[in-house]
């Protein structure tokens, strides 16, 4: 039928042709933003305090330095007093007596004096579940340079009673302490379920020890209303909200969404996202506070 058109009639239809795909593919986005939009509202809320104030700032594992190690009482303290940040996010892993404790790498050298130690594996790195609580307690926190804190906390629970204190450096710190000193501090608690298995134990068993043991220690210091469970593993959120679905839960949005997605997750209280995603995808904000939940930014500079 096409045989005896001329060439300006075969570009015209091709033309209307592709105006017409665009004018469809605008209309099923118009109508799926819409959707986005007045859905949204119907989903679930987070469990923080809400008398806090509505922005908050999380120290990433503290405020951390040259002679001030991250992850320590010292860089909570920094974050609070210095800086007039709200809370501190850090990451936990099982020790070999499956003893939650904060640290962020897998491995001990980059944090603490573990080189200089009976410990020490001259074939390669020595991980957490390599050492139980007690064998990780004998170990020193240090900073990127493997310096050693000579500092005495602040909001240590006989602060009151006892002015000073020993100064020989911070040593591993399980959840439990870490949450407690948190809350003397008045301080939010962002704590992130960091591992996804060892060479013996699949993610799936370490998730299953890892959330109830997080929640419990949650529970009994206390802080359910001050502390939140981070985690980009997809199976540790699952396994959360068959347990506990009412624990506010921060889901990283880069990780679990499409880049263009304009519907907030439903199974998440708080959504993780970078700022500079944020650039191209602006409406997630305005979403997420429809469907009452927090937004948490951040900005990567140091994993």
């Amino acid at each position: 039928a096409l045989a005896g058109w001329s060439a300006e009639q075969m570009r015209r239809v091709h033309v209307r042709r592709i105006l017409v795909t665009l004018v469809l593919q605008a209309l099923a986005l118009g109508f799926f933003f819409l959707f986005s939009v007045f859905s949204v509202g119907y989903w679930s809320g987070s469990q923080l305090d809400h008398n806090r104030a509505q922005q908050m700032i999380i120290g990433h594992r503290g405020v951390w330095m040259t002679g001030i190690p991250e992850n320590s009482f010292q860089a909570v303290d920094l974050a609070k007093d210095a800086f007039g940040f709200h809370g501190v996010e850090f990451d936990v892993r099982l020790s070999k007596d499956n003893v939650l404790v904060v640290m962020h790498d897998d491995t001990l050298e980059r944090t603490t004096n573990v080189a200089d130690t009976a410990f020490a594996h001259a074939s390669g790195s020595t991980y957490v579940y390599d050492l139980t609580i007690a064998e990780l307690k004998t170990l020193t926190l240090t900073d990127d340079d493997g310096g050693i804190s000579d500092y005495c906390p602040k909001y240590r629970a006989d602060a009151a009673t006892s002015p000073s204190c020993a100064r020989s450096g911070e040593t591993v710190y399980t959840l439990r302490e870490m949450l407690d000193y948190l809350a003397r501090a008045d301080m939010i608690a962002e704590v992130e379920i960091k591992q996804v298995g060892s060479p013996d134990r699949p993610t799936k068993s370490v998730a299953l020890d890892m959330i109830p043991r997080a929640l419990d220690d949650i529970c009994n210091a206390g802080v359910e209303r001050t502390a939140f469970i981070a985690t980009a593993e997809y199976r540790f959120q699952n396994i959360l909200n068959e347990i506990a679905p009412m624990m506010t839960l921060e889901k990283d949005y880069l990780y679990h969404t499409s880049p263009n997605s304009l519907v907030v997750p439903r199974d998440a209280n708080i959504l993780g996202i970078s700022g500079l995603f944020l650039l191209f995808n602006p409406w997630i904000v305005p979403n997420a506070h429809r469907a009452n939940q927090g937004v948490m930014v951040y900005f990567v500079a140091i994993e």
